[in-house]
């Protein structure tokens, strides 16, 4: 009897668990990408040049910290551009970008909007 109710219980604490895990992930690459971002943002208003703010070593001078879980890369760099592009390398399904031309992180095709400051 101990035993089904056990079973029963780890039914129902397994997938709320694993949503979680996944919750939290997601969460992870939207911050880095907006952090990364934002610092991309501030490089830019320096240098007028998104070319000089595509690496992460510059963009820590700009209050980058990128998470250990999270791979950043950087792609489309030019003098009027930037694409940042996140990836959870725990889980490879979890994955979004930050665009200069929007402003926006975008997870999984949806776009989430910047908080109001």
């Amino acid at each position: 009897m101990v035993v089904i109710i056990i079973g029963i219980l780890a039914a129902i604490a397994i997938p709320v668990f694993l949503s979680q895990r996944e919750k939290a992930q997601t969460a992870s690459v939207e911050a880095d990408l907006r952090t990364a971002g934002t610092a991309a943002t501030t490089c830019f208003a320096e240098t007028s040049d998104f070319s000089a703010c595509g690496d992460a070593e510059t963009l820590d001078e700009y209050g980058f910290n990128n998470s250990t879980q999270v791979d950043i890369t950087f792609a489309d760099a030019t003098e009027d551009a930037l694409t940042i592009n996140g990836a959870h390398n725990v889980n490879d399904d979890i994955t979004g970008s930050w665009v200069s031309a929007t402003g926006q992180v975008t997870m999984d095709g949806a776009v989430e909007e910047e908080p109001a400051e």
